[in-house]
């Protein structure tokens, strides 16, 4: 007994949205408005209604590059609306994210960014400018500076120290350019003398392990590292220009 009542309120419920669900049909006429002749020829001079445009002729390489990879993207994400998502991340995602990768490190090549400048840690004082941080740095003040590090054994701040006297030396050799806007690696780039390069080149390595990963280095290692930087200021002199 208590089967058949579930059943039959069942059944009931069935019956109950459907009923609800249906509508008079309605039987009233719609009346028909045609426009008139005046409103359709000012409806065809209307330039909002104008859907017909010249394409520019356009012979940039440039635009015309941009607008074909919008297109092959534009193709890809479409043509991967049936692929399944791993299927799909594999064959399309990755390869383009190479490609557009591949065309942002050329882009930024062409307007001489370094991309090294996005990806290096920096602290708040690496932020000091070259010319604020070597100014006035003469000799009688490079030694007192040197000292008071030694002093306090700060050998990261005493590496800092002996790595913008480099700099400064470079510079006035006429060796590099200086620039407030270049980076470490751009002064290596500019550095004609192999022998000179490649030394500047580990220094640069160790002042940026030691400076921008906050990292103090023992004794023995800031004194291996101090003969590096005399090494290389004996150098700069007899290579300046």
């Amino acid at each position: 007994m208590k089967v058949s009542i579930r059943v039959l309120l069942f059944c009931i419920c069935l019956v109950i949205p459907a009923a609800a669900a249906e509508l008079p049909s309605d039987s009233s006429r719609v009346p028909l408005r045609i426009p008139s002749r005046e409103a359709l020829e000012s409806l065809k001079t209307d330039k909002d209604f104008s859907y017909l445009y010249a394409v520019p002729d356009n012979d940039s390489w440039w635009a015309n590059f941009w607008i074909w990879l919008g297109q092959q993207l534009t193709q890809v994400f479409q043509n991967g609306e049936g692929l399944g998502f791993w299927s799909f991340f594999l064959t399309r995602v990755i390869p383009w994210t190479i490609v557009l990768l591949a065309i942002a490190l050329v882009t930024m090549k062409l307007l001489g960014i370094d991309p090294d400048s996005f990806l290096r840690k920096k602290t708040v004082s690496s932020n000091i400018p070259f010319r604020e941080a070597t100014a006035g740095l003469a000799h009688d003040d490079f030694k007192e500076r040197m000292e008071e590090a030694l002093g306090q054994r700060n050998f990261r701040l005493a590496i800092r120290l002996y790595y913008l006297d480099i700099l400064r030396h470079l510079s006035g050799a006429g060796l590099i350019e200086w620039h407030p806007d270049k980076t470490n690696r751009q002064y290596f780039r500019e550095i004609s003398s192999k022998e000179l390069r490649d030394r500047f080149g580990r220094l640069t390595r160790l002042f940026e392990y030691v400076w921008y990963g906050e990292t103090s280095p023992g004794e023995a290692d800031f004194e291996a590292a101090r003969a590096e930087f005399h090494a290389l200021k004996n150098s700069i002199g007899g290579q300046s220009t």
